[in-house]
């Protein structure tokens, strides 16, 4: 289905300049938030949200693990993986030993094993 929707306004009446220049008299200036907004015709919704949208970059709840926690898991959950893989291989190296120790026994053969 096509869109027939027709936009009424055409956008933001401000520049990215002016609300830039906006920010830097309230920030540096301490001009009211008001003040501001009166003098570069910029909405007063519009300026204080983008305000806070520089001041909270950090949006949301803190992460339970800092970075080097969460890297230091992921590397031993690695090095558990490997370590799987190795005993494995070991295990099988061990059963394929016995399995054929039994097999020389059967037959009358001797085999020491080393382990």
């Amino acid at each position: 289905m096509v869109r027939t929707y027709k936009r009424k306004t055409d956008g933001p009446t401000y520049s990215e300049e002016d609300l830039k220049h906006a920010v830097k008299h309230i920030e540096v200036e301490k001009w009211s938030y008001r003040k501001s907004s009166a003098h570069f015709k910029i909405p007063l919704g519009a300026l204080s949200s983008h305000i806070l949208k520089l001041r909270n970059t950090n949006i949301g709840h803190p992460t339970a693990l800092a970075c080097e926690e969460e890297r230091y898991l992921v590397d031993l959950k690695a090095m558990e993986d490997r370590i799987k893989k190795l005993c494995l291989v070991v295990l099988w190296k061990m059963y394929v030993l016995k399995a054929l120790h039994q097999i020389l026994l059967m037959n009358g053969l001797r085999f020491y094993m080393l382990f």
